[in-house]
């Protein structure tokens, strides 16, 4: 490794409290930077976003179809089948360093993983201002798993589930498939599949299976009143119904 590649390295780790090994530095947030020398530098940062994830995407210089609404549309081709959750993700910390310290470089996420390349100059401030931005990325809510969060009666959160105060035990979530997202609400009880839903949640499915009770809604649900009526209807079943315990 050339010295004064190793020197900016070691300036990024010190000033994130990140860990030199070889041509790499990992930090405690996830994030990892590797840094290659040949007749440029080029860096590649990596880290695993939290659950339930985000939203499978590629920017790189250039113009496409997709708008996010923001000035990455005027900088960057966007390639993604959840504009409405990309858009969510991109903070507008997040965009001013995309578009100022890596305005031709290439960022993409796939199966959870984000991935920024860059050829950079060797300077250190640009790269832990990447570090920073990835984290921010890794950690940012594009599907908006704060509304579950706030809602009453939550106990706790593991992994992207959201559990609630029962009858029962009740959970929640957002499930990701075919590229969209839906809500998702959970108690370990079996329903009569025959009872009608409440009006502020028709359109969702209820399902049930070896005393589990789900309903499943279209899409990604924001309004309170919908979930605060599915939580209800979960704890009344639970409450009069058979329950079983979550395996």
């Amino acid at each position: 490794m050339h010295p004064v590649t190793r020197l900016v390295l070691e300036q990024v780790a010190a000033a994130r409290n990140g860990q030199l090994d070889g041509d790499t530095v990992v930090f405690a947030n996830g994030v990892g930077v590797q840094l290659t020398s040949f007749v440029r530098t080029s860096a590649r940062f990596l880290v695993r976003a939290k659950p339930p994830g985000v939203p499978t995407f590629t920017l790189k210089r250039g113009s496409g179809e997709i708008e996010l609404g923001n000035e990455l549309d005027f900088r960057f081709a966007i390639e993604t089948d959840e504009p409405a959750a990309l858009r969510q993700l991109w903070t507008s910390t997040a965009i001013r360093i995309m578009c100022d310290d890596f305005p031709n470089a290439v960022i993409s996420a796939r199966d959870d993983i984000l991935e920024l390349v860059a050829d950079v100059e060797r300077d250190a401030q640009p790269l832990i201002r990447g570090v920073d931005m990835l984290a921010e990325l890794a950690n940012a809510d594009p599907y908006r798993l704060a509304i579950l969060r706030g809602l009453p009666g939550v106990t706790s959160e593991q992994d992207g589930v959201v559990r609630f105060a029962g009858p029962g035990d009740i959970r929640a979530g957002i499930h990701r498939a075919r590229h969209r997202a839906v809500t998702w609400l959970r108690a370990a009880v079996e329903c009569d599949l025959t009872r009608p839903l409440p009006a502020e949640i028709d359109g969702a499915k209820l399902r049930t299976s070896r005393q589990r009770t789900t309903v499943v809604f279209p899409t990604l649900v924001h309004e309170r009143r919908r979930l605060l009526t599915a939580l209800a209807f979960l704890r009344e079943q639970a409450a009069t119904g058979s329950q079983g315990a979550y395996r």
